[in-house]
């Protein structure tokens, strides 16, 4: 399977119409897969430099698209610019798209809208909570995980067991604890805090991660499971 990269400036007609024409193939053709690379003027011609660099290429138009066989974030293979992207629709699809000026320009200001509702979401710190964290063996691949799925820069994480001992000395606990939970060669998030009540893990946090052992008793149906374990988190509270 291929996926298609489109790469250009958010203030590009011509990107604007490479992505209005992937958009619809990626609607009408179940195997057409497609990702977005948009840049700002001043970021554009910096972005591109290096991945001419990177892939031995010798662009300068706007937009550029490529193909990636296999896997999306595969090895790159040239399609070109926007007159080859056409010829390449055309040749394997059968499409042709003509587009006037003032219907470009509201789609462009709508791609120019979601790109800086995106960016203002990516960049709001991301506030995770973890309970039952000092003893848990799965903690460090949870941290792991989150920093795959969030920016570690944008990412807080609060730890919280019940089980932390009450004279144990906060800062000394915290250092041991960063120790032990960072991962080898990955940077850590912005801010790991412990907090000593679960009433400051779930305060303002955007996700909670509840590692505690909650499998069913026999006595208890699978309809309730969820609720039980709920109560559970409820009662330490």
């Amino acid at each position: 399977m291929a996926y298609y990269v489109i790469a250009g400036k958010l203030t590009c007609l011509n990107t604007t119409h490479a992505l209005h024409i992937a958009e619809t193939l990626s609607l009408r053709l179940p195997n057409f897969h497609y990702r977005r690379i948009l840049k700002s003027d001043y970021d554009w011609p910096i972005w591109l430099d290096q991945l001419n660099s990177t892939n031995n290429w010798h662009e300068t138009c706007c937009p550029l698209a490529w193909k990636e066989v296999g896997q999306m974030g595969g090895k790159p293979h040239l399609i070109g610019n926007l007159g080859h992207f056409w010829e390449y629709c055309f040749d394997y699809y059968g499409i042709q798209s003509w587009l006037s000026k003032t219907d470009l320009e509201k789609i462009k200001a709508d791609d120019a809208l979601m790109h800086t509702s995106g960016n203002k979401t990516s960049s709001e710190p991301q506030k995770i909570s973890v309970t039952d964290a000092n003893t848990h063996p799965m903690l460090e691949l949870v941290i792991y995980e989150l920093q795959q799925l969030f920016s570690p820069s944008t990412l807080e994480i609060k730890l919280y067991d019940a089980n932390i001992p009450d004279d144990e000395d906060t800062d000394v606990f915290m250092l041991e604890t960063l120790e032990s939970y960072q991962v080898s060669g990955k940077s850590s998030p912005q801010s790991i805090v412990l907090v000593s009540t679960l009433r400051e893990a779930l305060q303002n946090c955007d996700v909670l991660i509840v590692l505690g052992d909650y499998r069913r008793f026999g006595f208890e149906f699978v309809k309730y499971a969820p609720i039980l374990a709920l109560r559970d988190v409820c009662f330490k509270c």
